[in-house]
């Protein structure tokens, strides 16, 4: 019935890889996929896995692995922290790179409009989840949306140096709901499902 991780946590085989979001709007999906269609034109050596348009999003809390009787705790956490934040409006406007340009790993494009309250939904559904129960993330919370992975760092210094000089058009919508999502590893990448979608308060 148990299986155990690489992390040594012991899990049920039911377990569910899971993490919870705020989806991006379809506009800012079509100006992400250009603007990654440019880098990738122009710097085209940089060993990079680029995100799949479909599946970006800006990440609240990556819980990792969920077992089924846990999900109730969940949904309350956000529940609770999405009865305190009024629907906002953000704007997705610059680019950048983790953890330095020296050594690059993640390609994101971050959050200027609506910081302030994608940094208090992050924090009111970490206050709210039960402690030592799932992830806790080593870095401060910086809201933004992954569109690359770098596989070889070596190969994407050009690339870190030019993102951040490369202007990305400022992209704006209202944030309505708060969602949790199932995350499933296949052979081919993985796979995201809304399980459920939590609205915020109304303005």
């Amino acid at each position: 019935m148990w299986e155990s991780l690489a992390s040594g946590k012991i899990v049920g085989k039911m377990a569910k890889r899971m993490f919870i979001a705020v989806d991006i709007s379809a506009e800012c999906r079509e100006a992400a996929a250009r603007f990654a269609g440019s880098l990738r034109h122009d710097l085209p050596t940089a060993k990079v896995k680029w995100e799949d348009p479909d599946k970006l999003h800006l990440t609240l809390k990556f819980l990792g692995s969920v077992e089924p009787f846990q999900m109730a705790a969940i949904r309350e956490a956000v529940d609770k922290a999405a009865g305190k934040v009024a629907a906002f409006e953000i704007t997705v406007s610059n680019a950048g790179v983790f953890p330095n340009p020296r050594k690059p790993r993640v390609l994101w494009l971050g959050v200027k409009a609506g910081a302030k309250e994608m940094s208090r939904l992050a924090a009111e559904i970490n206050k709210n989840l039960p402690k030592g129960k799932f992830v806790d993330e080593k870095r401060g919370f910086l809201p933004h949306c992954t569109i690359g992975r770098i596989k070889v760092p070596d190969s994407a210094i050009k690339l870190a140096g030019a993102i951040g000089h490369r202007p990305f058009e400022p992209v704006s919508w209202m944030v309505t709901e708060v969602v949790i999502y199932e995350s499933t590893l296949l052979p081919t990448g993985s796979v995201y499902k809304a399980v459920e979608r939590i609205p915020l308060l109304l303005s």
